[in-house]
């Protein structure tokens, strides 16, 4: 091996840095026994940067974390600096759904988790207060989403969900 020349020819000449050289190329000798003895594991592929699912893993927390002000595409397209048309084709190829539609789950998600919790506790939630602090713009419109995705009115659901509470008690 070269290492061990080097360490030679440095001793025999009397070289200047004569113990340098030599720890050297022993540190070389080490190296090169260990990688021999324990190989390099194979590089892994890196993940491939895909600005298309940052964006969306913006937007998405961006919506979760302000679901209740009035959001709008084009509010949240402004915030992450693309345009509304860019940040509707996003979420449809990530999420297989539109901008509104996941909007509305993420809503009406919080909104059954406190009908929920105001059926077991027994006072009930007016449907305006709800439907004002979950970010839509009226009762009548949390009414007809709320019944387009689960088949029933929030009263009938938070009715439900308290009886089940009951038999289960």
């Amino acid at each position: 091996m070269k290492c061990f020349l080097t360490a030679y020819r440095a001793w025999y000449e009397g070289q200047p840095g004569l113990f340098t050289i030599i720890k050297q190329a022993v540190i070389n000798i080490l190296l090169r026994m260990t990688r021999a003895y324990f190989p390099e594991p194979q590089q892994q592929l890196l993940p491939s940067r895909n600005i298309n699912r940052y964006r969306y893993k913006l937007a998405e927390q961006f919506i979760k974390d302000n679901y209740q002000e009035p959001l709008t595409l084009e509010a949240v397209a402004e915030r992450l600096h693309i345009s509304p048309r860019q940040m509707q084709r996003i979420f449809k190829s990530l999420s297989g759904t539109t901008f509104s539609k996941y909007l509305e789950h993420i809503r009406l998600s919080h909104i059954c988790k406190e009908l929920e919790e105001t059926g077991r506790q027994g006072s009930p939630a007016t449907i305006d207060r709800l439907a004002l602090l979950h970010g839509f713009t009226s009762a009548n419109y949390l009414h007809r989403v709320f019944k387009r995705m689960y088949g029933i009115t929030p009263k009938q659901y938070q009715e439900r969900h308290r009886r089940q509470t009951m038999q289960t008690s």
